[in-house]
This record gives structure tokens, C-alpha cells and sequence, in this order.
């Protein structure tokens, strides 16, 4: 058991502050709290502030008793030691005796003066050697009070501190056996729930040390009754108990504790308060910045985090990080169905990501326009007719190379149709390095990093397509939400293409759906809304999408639904319209109805899996997602296990849909397995799926392998704040402060929430 030095000169310390109660029953159930362990019982201890054992300091008794209690009128020499009545009175009363001829009775109370100012003595000399630190010195003067028979009690308790100082246990038992028998001689004095408490706490009994402690015989030592209830109660790990003893102190030097405390309850509001009062009395500073980076880490005010941490690398990195040892965790929530299934069912269209990577599943890849390669050959053929060889050639030239090229992009449009998103992004990044300025190729090869959930690079070749070809308004409008996407800013994208929408020639309902989308991105949503009382020649997804899109920003209802039932009739098989129709019909139903009917979705054979096998990652993302939600997993996972097995042309998008059902499944192993062979053997790259890796690696305790692939994710996309907090967390554990908070330091969203990443404390 840890134990604290208090020194107690003055019994009259804290006379009236009132002393919490306890629930005995409480007590002995011992109740672990596993909210979070921000500290450990040991750090708690010493930080209460009751150093390495407690010991006591007898004085000469005042003149009068405290106001409130009337002083007794008969005195005994165990009075003497433990009530501090008045020797002055007592020497005045031998005298009268004395005098009257009562000679015997005066000598025997001079007799007893005399041996209580010689116990007294050696019992503060004995104090004052324990100051010093001289143990053996001190064990002798309290064996004199011992010999003396006064005093016993609290010298057999100092005389067992200076055992246990001088390492001799067997002597530290024995005088606490002397302080155990010598204590019915303070039965019914001020000071007994004192002695008794401190008898019970070096004897390691704390249940009755804290029923001491909260029950004083008196109001003589209430600072000490306290500390020793505060410490007591945080070993007994009740910290409501804890923090009320330490507010009934009311002592500045218990802001550090009363912060600690409360963060162990899980109230990090009202641990910062308490954390920033004892930075602001300098206690402990680099334990505080500690326990305030952690603190704020849990209020999710990660800039706050990042300021301590980088206070604490500046003051002493080496000692400031072993306060407190974290380990990085996932989530519970992330594994809770019950939530799961409320967040989905709450959330699903409210995030944005999600989305927008519905419209870039729905979205139209472009084929070549044959009548300019058409114009270009009968140009060369013109030019050598008139003997312009050199023009000719150079035109014709240019007309086989695109028209090489475009045959390629119609190959790899085809493969994107049927699914085949990773073969078809391959094909046109080959290609992309045979030409330059071809304005469809650019925006199909934006639309298969968008469709893989690599926004960054699908933000660049948007950009290029808008720019070879201003027409390409698509391209512009996809650039646009990249940009939002990748924090990039797109006012001038905004501006230019709405000049272009607004001054071309043809208003066709291509056109119109483009400007619509237009508004709709620039938060527009009157203007976007012409859409819905516009006649259109043309039903497809991506409109419906769109029309989606927009009814749920606008919070109407009927039209979502309406727009759903369009979509899911145009495409009855496809698993992303199911989803959406559903999610759509059932989300104002009871959780369990809606769980059932995605059940039901999950299980039926009508859906075409093609998408979930090759498709875009937004397929297999929400197919395991509801598979988890609804209890249906694992065997999601022996499908996606068997179609990878027999798959040879097409295996990236199959394997990285069930390595991420094997982290919901906690089969954290296989999942790193799978994600290590999709990045270093299959070497797919894109941010989302290294980020995975990471999320596996840590669970399997690959924390160094995970730092790595928070690191690469980061740099893939920089705007992905999961990646920063699991990096952040995962420096702390490592030691690098100052790392840690430049992970921080740049989440700057005030609502985000990591939805992955955890920690707890191990020391």
C-alpha cells in the first residue's frame, strides 16, 4: 500500500468543515470504473498530497477548550496525552494540596506532570528527528514515551512509521500491535476516530480506515481526516467519494487531484476547470499539461491538446511523457449494432462524403466526339492533296493517335460499366501518359479515383478537364465538390463556370441539370430547386440521384421518397438503389422494423453483386456496414472469402471488402493480411484503404506498422482528420510529444468526432 507522510503540528486545524458520508455497502463492492483510467489508484494517491506515512505532533495543551465544547472538570494523565488538558491548571491544583496538607495527593500529581512533560519531550523530540529523516534516532526517543506508558498510541504509530522507513517489518507489526492494544485508552476522547483511522490505514485495512475518516470523534484534525478519507476512497476507486473529501478541504493544492478525479468519472469539463486552476497555482506544472492534454483529447478540442503537448515537449519531453503511459484503442462504438443501427439510421444522409460518392456511383463517364477525328482526317487528306505534306502528316498523325486513344477510352468505359472500376482507372492512367489536353480522358480518369475514394487526385484531373475543354461543364461541377471534399478552394472554378452555364448557347436538359447542380453546390437551393417544375426528356440515375440529393437538403420528404421509388424502378437490381430506397422508405420507422427490412435487402437474391465484388468503394463500404448492423457478416465475409479465392482479372475491390469485414468481425490478423497484400503485392494505394490498414495494424498491435500508414494516408489526403487523431495518439504512446501535436494542431473542425480512435491509460 502506498503511504503519506502528514505532518500534524497543530490539532485545531480545520475546525468546522463537514465531513462527507459514505455508503458502507458501496464500499465493499469496490466497483471498478471503466469509463476511462485518465489515472491509476498509485498516481492518484500521490497526488492527494499525504506523502509516505503519517505522523503526529503532541503540544502542551492551550488554556481553554474550543469554543464549542466546555472543558471537564476531572483530568486523568490519559486525558493529559490525547485531550491536551491544562497542565498550568493542574500545577495550580497540586499547590492548593500541597498547602492544605494533603501532601500525598499533590506529590502523586506533580509525580504525573513531571512524567508527562519527560514523555512529551521525547515524544516531540522523536517528531522533530523524523523530520529530519533520521528513522533510527526518532524509534528510540518514542520507545522512552512508550516506556513512560504515555502516549502510546500515536507514539507506537510514528515508532511503526520509523520501522517501516528502516525497512524492518517485523518490528513496523509490532508496534502497531502496541498501537491496536494501546487504543481503548483514547476510547471516547477528541481524538480517537484520529488514532483509530491511522491504526487502520498502515494496518491496510481501508473500508474501516474510511469509516474513520468520515466519522470524527471531533472537529482537532479535520484537514488530516480529509486527506486520509480522500486517499482511502480513491483506493477503494470511489472517486464521487474522493472529490467530496477533497472539496471539503477546500485546498488550493487539490486542484491537480480534484481535475484527475473527475476526469476518472468522465467529466472533462469540469476536470479542465479544475486542471487549469492548478496550472494556474503551479502545481506539478508538467504532470498538469499532462492530464490537460489527455483531458482536452477527450472533449474532442484537439488544438487545446496540441498547445499542452507541445508545452510539455518544450519543458522536458522525456519526463513529461511518463506521467501517464496510453495505449491507442479502437472505438467500443465502433462494434455496438444498437448504435450502429441509430447512427445509420439517423446520419446516413446527413454525411456528406457519403453523398457525394452516391452521385459519383450514378455518374456518366464520356466517350469521344468521332465527328472532330472525322474533320481532322479529311483536313490532312486535304493538305496533301495541295502538297502541304508536313501539315498533312502532322494532322494525320494526330488523328491515329486519337484515334487510338479514344478506342482505349471507349475499352475502358465499357470495363467501368460492367463494374470493373480498378482494370478501367489502370487503363486510362496508361493512357494519360501517351497525350496531353484530351479534356474526356482527364475527366474519366477523375471519375475512377472519385468512384475509388481517392478525392485529392480526383480533384486534379476534374481541374484538367474543365481546363482543356470549358465545355465539360460536368467536369467543372465534380471539381467543385473535390474541392469541398479537399478543402481546396473552388470560388473561381464557381465563378467561371457559371458564367458558362449562364452564356451557352444551348439549354437542353444536360444543361439545365448542370446549372442546377451548380446551385445546389453553391448553396443556391431556391434557385436549384427550378429543377423539380421542369419538364426533362431524360429519366437516368444520375438525375435521380441529383433529384435525392436535393430533396434531402431541402427537407422534403415526399419528393426524397419520390425520387427514391424513381431510381429503385429504373435500377431494381443494384445494390446502391436498394439501399437508398430503403434507408428512404424505412428511416422514419422504428430502429428494429428498419434493421429488419435491410435485413431482408441483405438476404433476397434479387441484387446484382457485381458492384460489391468490382465496383466503387461506396458499394462494399455500406454492403458491410448494414451486413455488420444487421447480424448478417459473417457470412458476407465466407461470400467475399470464396469470390476472392476464385478471382484472377479483378481481386482489389473484392479483397478490400473483406478485409474491412474482417475488422468489424475483430479479425483484426486476417484483416492487416489482406490490406498488407492489397498495398505492397497488388500495390493499390488510394487514401481510404492505407487508412484501413492502419486501423487493422493498430488493433492486431502493429502500432509502429500503424504510424506508417497514418503517415502515408496523411499525405495521400491531408484533409482526412481520422488519420491526424490516430497519429496523434499513437506519437503520444510512443513518447513524441511534439509530433503529437503537430498531428493535432490542424484539426481546426470544432464538431469533429473521431469515429475510430480511443485511448486508455495503462499506468
Amino acid at each position: 500500500m502506498n503511504e503519506d507522510i502528514v505532518i500534524i503540528e497543530d490539532e485545531g486545524a480545520g475546525q468546522s468543515t463537514p465531513t462527507p458520508t459514505i455508503d458502507d455497502e458501496a464500499l465493499k463492492q469496490k466497483a471498478r470504473r471503466k469509463k476511462i483510467l485518465i489515472i491509476s489508484a498509485a498516481s492518484a494517491l500521490l497526488l492527494i498530497g499525504i506523502g509516505v506515512g503519517l505522523y503526529v505532533t503532541l503540544a502542551p495543551e492551550p488554556t481553554t477548550a474550543p469554543p464549542t465544547e466546555k472543558p471537564k472538570k476531572e483530568t486523568t494523565h490519559s486525558d493529559i496525552a490525547t485531550q491536551r488538558s491544562s497542565i498550568e491548571e493542574l500545577i495550580e491544583k497540586a499547590n492548593l494540596l500541597y498547602k492544605r496538607g494533603d501532601k500525598e495527593k499533590a506529590l502523586q500529581i506533580f509525580e504525573e506532570i513531571a512524567q508527562f512533560n519527560e514523555a512529551l519531550s521525547h515524544y516531540n523530540l522523536g517528531v522533530a528527528k523524523m523530520k529530519e529523516g533520521a528513522w533510527a534516532e526518532a524509534l528510540e526517543l518514542f520507545d522512552k514515551a512508550l516506556a513512560s506508558g504515555e502516549h502510546r498510541t500515536p507514539a507506537a504509530l510514528n515508532a511503526a512509521v520509523c520501522a517501516k522507513q528502516l525497512g524492518n517489518q517485523e518490528a513496523f507489526k509490532h508496534y502497531l500491535d502496541i498501537a491496536e492494544a494501546a487504543l481503548p485508552e483514547t476510547a471516547g476522547t477528541k481524538l480517537y476516530s484520529y488514532y483509530y483511522a491511522l491504526l487502520r490505514y498502515y494496518q491496510g485495512r481501508p473500508i474501516e480506515t474510511l469509516a474513520a475518516a468520515t466519522k470524527p470523534t471531533s472537529n482537532f484534525f479535520m484537514r488530516e481526516h480529509l486527506k486520509i478519507g480522500a486517499q482511502m476512497a480513491n483506493l477503494l476507486d470511489d472517486s464521487a467519494l474522493a472529490i467530496k473529501f477533497l472539496e471539503a478541504e477546500k485546498n488550493p493544492q487539490n486542484e491537480l487531484p480534484l481535475g484527475l478525479l473527475y476526469a476518472r468519472l468522465a467529466n472533462y469539463d469540469e476536470a479542465a476547470k479544475h486542471l487549469d486552476a492548478a496550472e494556474r497555482y503551479g502545481l506539478d506544472p508538467l504532470r498538469t499539461l499532462m492530464a490537460q492534454a489527455l483531458v482536452h483529447l477527450k472533449r474532442n478540442k484537439f488544438p487545446d491538446a496540441a498547445l499542452a503537448l507541445e508545452r510539455a515537449s518544450l519543458k522536458d519531453e522525456a519526463n513529461a511523457s511518463r506521467f501517464y503511459a496510453i495505449k491507442t484503442i479502437l472505438k467500443e462504438s465502433l462494434f455496438d449494432i444498437d448504435k450502429g443501427q441509430r447512427d445509420f439510421q439517423k446520419n446516413f444522409l446527413l454525411d456528406r462524403k457519403t453523398l457525394y460518392a452516391t452521385l459519383f456511383y450514378y455518374a456518366p463517364f464520356k466517350i469521344f466526339n468521332p465527328n472532330k477525328t472525322v474533320a481532322d482526317i479529311k483536313k490532312g487528306q486535304l493538305e496533301l492533296l495541295s502538297e502541304e505534306s508536313a501539315q498533312a502528316m502532322a494532322h494525320l498523325e494526330h488523328s491515329a493517335r486519337t484515334s487510338n486513344i479514344n478506342g482505349k477510352i471507349a475499352q475502358g468505359i465499357k470495363m467501368a460499366l460492367g463494374w470493373h472500376i480498378t482494370p478501367a482507372y489502370k487503363l486510362f492512367k496508361e493512357l494519360e501518359s501517351r497525350t496531353t489536353g484530351h479534356s474526356i480522358l482527364q475527366y474519366n480518369l477523375g471519375l475512377t479515383y472519385a468512384q475509388l475514394g481517392n478525392y485529392p487526385m480526383a480533384y486534379k484531373h476534374f481541374l484538367r478537364a474543365y481546363h482543356f475543354d470549358r465545355t465539360n461543364y460536368l467536369a467543372g461541377i465534380f471539381t467543385i465538390i473535390c474541392g469541398e471534399l479537399t478543402n481546396n478552394d473552388t470560388r473561381r472554378i464557381v465563378m467561371s463556370l457559371r458564367e458558362d452555364l449562364q452564356n451557352s448557347a444551348t439549354k437542353d436538359n444536360e444543361t439545365l441539370l448542370y446549372l442546377s447542380m451548380l446551385y445546389y453546390f453553391d448553396n443556391n437551393l431556391g434557385a436549384a430547386a427550378r429543377w423539380f417544375d421542369q419538364s426533362h426528356d431524360k429519366e437516368g440515375a444520375f438525375e435521380r440521384i441529383f433529384e435525392i440529393l436535393l430533396a434531402q437538403k431541402q427537407n422534403d420528404a415526399a419528393q426524397l421518397k419520390r425520387s427514391a421509388a424513381k431510381l429503385h424502378r429504373l435500377l431494381p437490381k443494384d445494390i446502391l438503389s436498394n439501399i437508398l430506397y430503403a434507408y428512404i422508405s424505412y428511416q422514419d420507422r422504428p430502429i428494429k422494423e428498419f434493421a429488419y427490412r435491410a435485413q431482408e435487402l441483405l438476404k433476397g437474391n434479387q441484387l446484382d453483386l457485381s458492384s460489391l465484388y468490382y465496383g466503387p468503394v461506396i458499394v462494399p463500404a455500406l454492403y458491410v456496414r448494414l451486413g455488420f448492423l444487421t447480424g448478417l457478416l459473417p457470412g458476407i465475409e465466407q461470400k467475399l472469402k470464396a469470390r476472392v479465392r476464385l478471382e484472377r482479372y479483378d481481386v482489389e475491390n473484392g479483397l478490400r471488402a473483406l478485409a474491412l469485414a474482417q475488422i468489424y468481425l475483430k479479425k483484426f490478423e486476417e484483416s492487416y493480411a489482406n490490406y498488407s497484400h492489397l498495398i505492397d503485392a497488388l500495390k493499390v494505394g488510394d487514401a481510404q484503404t492505407v487508412f484501413q490498414a492502419s486501423v487493422a495494424a493498430m488493433a492486431s498491435g502493429r502500432h509502429a506498422e500503424a504510424i506508417g500508414y497514418l503517415e502515408l494516408a496523411k499525405a495521400l489526403d491531408p484533409y482526412n482528420l481520422e488519420s491526424r487523431v490516430g497519429l496523434g495518439l499513437l506519437y503520444i504512446e510512443a513518447g513524441n510529444l511534439k509530433a503529437a501535436a503537430n498531428a493535432f494542431k490542424v484539426i481546426d473542425d470544432k464538431n469533429f468526432v473521431s469515429d475510430y480512435f480511443d485511448f486508455i491509460i495503462t499506468n
